[in-house]
This record gives structure tokens, sequence and C-alpha cells, in this order.
């Protein structure tokens, strides 16, 4: 355990495990702000719904696990056999190899295939090499929010004094397509309460760099720093994730999207707007 002498709120634990960080929700994460900020109840249901491990949830973590701590991925990964379980012997051969998964997970040979193939990619990239080999993996951070009192916690793929690095699996890494994977999903808060974190640990303010991994052929990679615009817009968010968190729980009211009950002028696209003088 590291403590920030100056700041005894602040610490961070290096061999933490993965299930027992995300166990403890209420201690904030950047997951369950981005939900306050669609709504309180959306919160709420984040705290007590069950988290279901999704086929995309499952291969992210397999790709972190590959790039971030190699060394762990024969002990923590198999691949699945291809059987017809539709049948006697499929079903029967599928069950035998089940008996010797202990607590490894799955992977298709597809799957499998995938991850070599961005590994190989990322190998290729002479600063996404570099910073992996500079940074600590999944080192869990933790501390007090001064203007809301509130317990905040992050946990960066890979920390060094000179980036924090998040690996981001995508659908594209292109320079003008992946910007909107970072709108659509609130990269930009989870940036700033990493660097927050990381400055509330250390006293430092390190950069933020996505490493984003394509998960189709060719599986090329990318590395990008969060500009300032980013960031500022991130903090915008952060903070005002934590003043609607922390007035719910004083009032102990958790509100939905129109918590007065009004109704509110509907905002009609851009997109589906027409011109009357073609249109008409």
């Amino acid at each position: 355990m590291v403590v920030n002498k100056s700041n005894p709120s602040a610490l961070m634990i290096p061999d933490m495990t993965n299930a027992a960080y995300h166990g403890d929700r209420d201690i904030v994460s950047s997951s369950g702000l981005k939900k306050i900020l669609v709504s309180p109840l959306h919160y709420q249901a984040y705290l007590t719904g069950k988290s279901e491990e999704t086929t995309a949830l499952r291969v992210g973590t397999a790709i972190h696990t590959a790039l971030l701590e190699p060394h762990l991925f024969d002990s923590s990964y198999v691949v699945a056999p291809t059987v017809d379980r539709r049948t006697k012997d499929g079903k029967a051969q599928w069950e035998a190899f089940m008996a010797t998964l202990g607590t490894k997970s799955l992977v298709t040979e597809a799957e499998r295939s995938m991850i070599d193939g961005i590994v190989a990619q990322v190998r290729q990239h002479k600063m996404a090499n570099t910073l992996l080999g500079m940074g600590k993996a999944e080192q869990s951070i933790f501390w007090t929010d001064e203007e809301t009192g509130i317990r905040c916690k992050v946990r960066p793929d890979s920390l060094s004094s000179y980036a924090i690095l998040d690996v981001k699996s995508t659908e594209s890494a292109h320079r003008d397509e992946f910007p909107r994977s970072c709108v659509r999903y609130g990269y930009d808060l989870s940036a700033a309460m990493y660097q927050e974190g990381v400055r509330q640990l250390t006293g430092e303010t390190v950069d933020f760099v996505f490493l984003a991994v394509e998960k189709s052929n060719p599986h090329l990679c990318a590395l990008y720093k969060a500009s300032e615009e980013m960031m500022v817009s991130g903090y915008a968010k952060f903070r005002n994730a934590l003043r609607i968190l922390a007035e719910c729980r004083a009032s102990g009211v958790w509100g939905g999207y129109q918590p007065e009950g009004d109704y509110e002028l509907i905002d009609w696209p851009r997109y589906a707007r027409i011109n009357p003088a073609v249109d008409l």
C-alpha cells in the first residue's frame, strides 16, 4: 500500500484483485458517475443491479490481460474446443473439458486469433511498447474528494510517471473515428477522473493517453493523448456528477429525467429539420 503523506485520504493498493476493486460500489468510480449523469435513478439501478459479464466485457478483459499482464494470460485463459454440443459425443467432450477448466476463463479460437493479432500490432508500435514497458498495470487508487467528501477510486490500465495509459478495444482506431467513441462512451469523464486520482496520490498532473486497438483485421492500433479541450470537458462532467451524487445522498431523493414532474419543449434534431425552400 502507498499513501500520500500530505494527503492521507489518497492511497494506492498495487495488489488488489479486480473483483475486490469492483466489489465495493459505495466508493465511486467513473462508471458510476457516468450513470448519474443520465439520471440519479440510473445510478441507483447500477448500484443494486447484478453485474453480468457480456461477451464484449469478457473479450475486453482478455485483451487487457494479453497486453498489460501477458505473463498471466496462459494461466488465466484457455481456448474452448470446437465440438458440436447438439450431439451426445459433443456434449460429453464439452463436459469433460469444462471439468478441467478450474478458474480459467474461456476464449474461442476466433477470439484468441483476434487477441494475438492485436498484440502483434501493438508490439510494432514503438511508443505504445515504450509506455507499456514503463508502466505498472492495474494499481487501485482511492481518495476522498475535498469538495463533496465522496470517496472515489480509479484503476489505471497502466501507470508511469510519463502517462496514464488506457487500453480501449474499438471498431476503428482511426483519428477521425475514435473521437466518436470517446464522446459516445464518456471517455472524457474517465480521463479526468483518472488524472485527478493520480494527482491526489502523487501531487503530479500526468498526461492521459489512449491506446486504441481494433477488434477487426488487420487489428491496427493508435496512440492518442487526451487534448486539453477533452480534459476540460471531462473535469466539468466529473465535478457535476459528484455534486449531483452529493445532493442525492444528502436529500435521499433519487430522481429521473423530470424530477419535478413537469413537461419540456422537445428539441427537434438538426438532421431532421426541413428546408422550406426545398422540401415544401
